[in-house]
């Protein structure tokens, strides 16, 4: 854009700053000399924003272009701290604004006074508009990026948190000497750990889709059904006693934990935690 707007032979040079309101300064974007030899921008470079007049400041803020058809004695250039002022004669400074306002500036230097006609004033208005889409364009590319990244990562910690709490639950569930049968809110069988398969007698995942009263005597399936109902409605933890049933038909006293598994306070599952309490009710008897 520099160099486009440097063609005629009375321009020499410009450059190009975004502003940094948060650092109150100007980062140099590009910077241009057409002689001796082309001159680039630092990466590093900046222009501290008090060291411009607040009227420039003002007026580029309300989408105004500074141009100076004579540069007096002495006189500061805007976004401009070269050793080379004292040849300059007349510049040009075009606002480059976004959707929120003022984001950068655009000067251009001539060696003569008055060096800028109307259709180079029109014409550097229109670069400077181009160049603030293309700014605006870069910034919601780096926006999308960053919050993309952003969501990988928390993706990432996410699925790391999940995977520690699945390998917690299963060591959980597989070194509990209790039974447990984990059912959906109509109490049918989703999940079970090997003390259950031991406790019942069951092969592998044989009772995964069934009802849980099928474990227990039908003559206490309102007592399974009434702690059901509690865990499901109110969240309730109940502790019931019935008679289970093996898969070879014998019996046993059982001693039954229910609670509901509650996800940012919607139910997820019912968890029932089964104690084989046949020789304590011995003991008692």
């Amino acid at each position: 854009a520099l160099r486009f707007l440097g063609a005629p032979s009375n321009i020499f040079g410009g450059l190009v700053v975004m502003l940094d309101t948060g650092k109150n300064d100007a980062i140099v974007l590009a910077r241009y000399r057409r002689d001796p030899v082309p001159e680039s921008a630092d990466p590093e470079e900046r222009i501290a924003l008090n060291a411009i007049s607040k009227d420039v400041i003002a007026a580029l803020s309300n989408g105004l272009t500074q141009y100076v058809e004579q540069v007096g004695e002495g006189e500061g250039i805007p976004f401009h701290n070269s050793t080379a002022t004292g040849s300059i004669r007349s510049y040009l400074t075009v606002p480059i604004t976004a959707m929120d306002g003022l984001i950068g500036a655009m000067t251009l230097l001539a060696d003569r006074p008055n060096s800028f006609t109307p259709d180079q004033i029109e014409a550097a208005s229109e670069v400077a508009h181009q160049l603030a889409i293309a700014i605006r364009q870069s910034r919601f590319v780096d926006q999308i990026q960053r919050s993309s990244a952003e969501l990988e990562q928390r993706v990432s910690e996410r699925t790391k948190e999940l995977k520690y709490a699945t390998h917690r639950a299963a060591a959980i569930l597989n070194n509990t000497s209790d039974a447990i049968i984990v059912t959906d809110n109509q109490g049918r069988i989703q999940e079970t750990n090997p003390a259950f398969r031991e406790l019942f007698g069951y092969h592998g995942d044989t009772m995964i889709g069934f009802g849980i009263s099928q474990m227990f005597n039908l003559e206490e399936k309102p007592l399974l059904e009434e702690a059901l109902k509690a865990a499901v409605t109110f969240g309730k933890a109940d502790n019931i006693e019935v008679t289970g049933v093996r898969a070879d038909g014998t019996h046993f006293e059982a001693d039954i934990a229910v609670a509901s598994i509650l996800e940012n306070g919607i139910l997820e599952n019912i968890v029932y935690s089964v104690r084989d309490v046949t020789r304590r009710k011995l003991v008692e008897q």
